[in-house]
C-alpha cells in the first residue's frame, strides 16, 4: 500500500508543479488555488507513505522523481528551453536519491 500512496502523491506533488506554471505566478485564481488543493493532498500521501517506509528514503525518492517528471514536462508541455545543464543537474539529483537509497538499503 506504501507504493500505491507514494505514486499518488508523485502524481498530485506533479500536478501541483504543473498548476504553479499555469497560475503565472499567481496571478491567475483557478490554477493557484489548484496548485494549494494538490500540494495539500500530496503532503498527506506522502506521510501515509512515511508509515510503510523510512522517511529519507520516501522523500528521496519523491523528490527525485518530482524534479525528473517537473522537468520533462516543462520541456514537452510548456516548450521550455532544453539544455545540458538543465538535463544533467535534474538527473543527476534523481541518481543521487536513488544511489542513497539504495545503499541505505543495503547497510540495513
Amino acid at each position: 500500500m506504501g507504493y500505491v500512496f507514494l505514486t499518488i502523491g508523485l502524481v498530485l506533488g506533479i500536478a501541483g508543479q504543473m498548476c504553479v506554471k499555469l497560475s503565472k505566478g499567481f496571478r491567475q485564481t483557478v490554477p493557484t488555488i489548484g496548485a494549494f488543493l494538490l500540494f495539500i493532498a500530496c503532503i498527506y500521501f506522502i506521510s501515509l507513505t512515511t508509515h510503510y517506509f523510512e522517511m529519507g528514503i520516501v522523500f528521496a525518492i519523491w523528490a527525485g522523481l518530482t524534479i525528473v517528471s517537473t522537468t520533462l514536462l516543462g520541456i514537452y508541455i510548456f516548450k521550455e528551453s532544453k539544455n545540458k545543464r538543465k538535463d544533467y543537474l535534474g538527473y543527476s539529483y534523481y541518481y543521487r536519491c536513488y544511489y542513497t537509497e539504495s545503499f541505505l538499503i543495503k547497510i540495513r
